[in-house]
Order: C-alpha cells, then sequence, then structure tokens
C-alpha cells in the first residue's frame, strides 16, 4: 500500500510484516517538508576581458564575459529542473535577438557571452530564471555595460617620428 503525505509535518508509519505463523512490526518516522523555492543568482565574471573590465563593466573585443550561475535550492542541487538565460536592452527590455537559451536537467549551467551580438557603448540587463521541479521558480537580474575598445599601434617612420594609428 502506497501513502502519500501532502502535507508538511512529521509521520509514523507502521509496518507490519505477516508469513505464516510470525509477523514482525517496525514504526518508521517520516518527516514530510513543503517544497521551497530556489534561489537565483548571477555572479558575473570579467576576468576574461582585459585591464579596466569589472564585474559590471566589459570591453567588446575578445572578450570571455561570463555570467555564473549560482542558484541554490533548499531542497537540494538535484531539485532544480532548468535555468534560462535572456539578454535584454537595459532601458526597452527588449531580448536581444539571440541572446536566451534554456539549460535543462538540473544543470547550473552559466552562460559565457561570445559570439552574442551586442553593440559597444551600451548597458544590458542578463536575466537569469531558475525552476525546481516542482514548478517553482526564482528570477535575478545584473546589468552590465559592454564598452568600446579602442586600440593604439605605434610605429616608427623613417625620419624618426612617431606615427599612432587608432582603430576602434
Amino acid at each position: 500500500t502506497a501513502c502519500n503525505y501532502l502535507t508538511a509535518g512529521n509521520y509514523t508509519a507502521k509496518v507490519l510484516i505477516e508469513r505464516g505463523n510470525g509477523s514482525a512490526q517496525k514504526n518508521v518516522n517520516i518527516a514530510v517538508q513543503n517544497n521551497q523555492p530556489p534561489t537565483a543568482r548571477i555572479i558575473p565574471d570579467a576576468s576574461q576581458c582585459g585591464p579596466g573590465s569589472s564585474g559590471s563593466v566589459a570591453y567588446n573585443r575578445n572578450c570571455l564575459y561570463t555570467l555564473i550561475n549560482e542558484s541554490t535550492d533548499p531542497n537540494g542541487p538535484a531539485d532544480i529542473a532548468s535555468s534560462a538565460w535572456t539578454i535584454k536592452d537595459r532601458v526597452s527590455q527588449q531580448v536581444i535577438g539571440g541572446a536566451s537559451f534554456v539549460c535543462l536537467s538540473g544543470s547550473l549551467c552559466s552562460w559565457t557571452l561570445q559570439g552574442v551580438s551586442l553593440t559597444a557603448s551600451q548597458w544590458y540587463t542578463a536575466e537569469l530564471k531558475v525552476t525546481d521541479k516542482a514548478g517553482l521558480s526564482s528570477l535575478a537580474t545584473r546589468d552590465f555595460y559592454l564598452r568600446q575598445d579602442i586600440l593604439v599601434d605605434f610605429f616608427c617612420s623613417s625620419n624618426s617620428a612617431i606615427d599612432a594609428a587608432f582603430l576602434v
């Protein structure tokens, strides 16, 4: 016989085994907890973005700006069913084309923004929605600014004057 304990609380289940003329009985204590929602958490990592980059500011040229998923669930990490990432324009809150994805199967996937078409000199909002197996969810957002990269190359000319080429 199956028992469904739908309300949180402490229960005692009695297990009775009978065989022929003999029997055995055992009491089993069962603690039932209500499902708790996960907590979404984004940690930005601009360490691969060069000098001057920080958690909320990154250069765009050859930058490996990573949004780390450090979400938790009080019911344990295996209770997280999916993580959904989206990048939005911070002002209009419109989703940037091609800047979203979902991880299933309980993964706490992070996202390295490489190959995502983001315009430099603009603020963005990263959004992370984490959902548990019971359908409870949590949303976290993190604003970041993508700087325009400026490169300066110097070279000497034949007359010993220094010329500079600026690339934007």
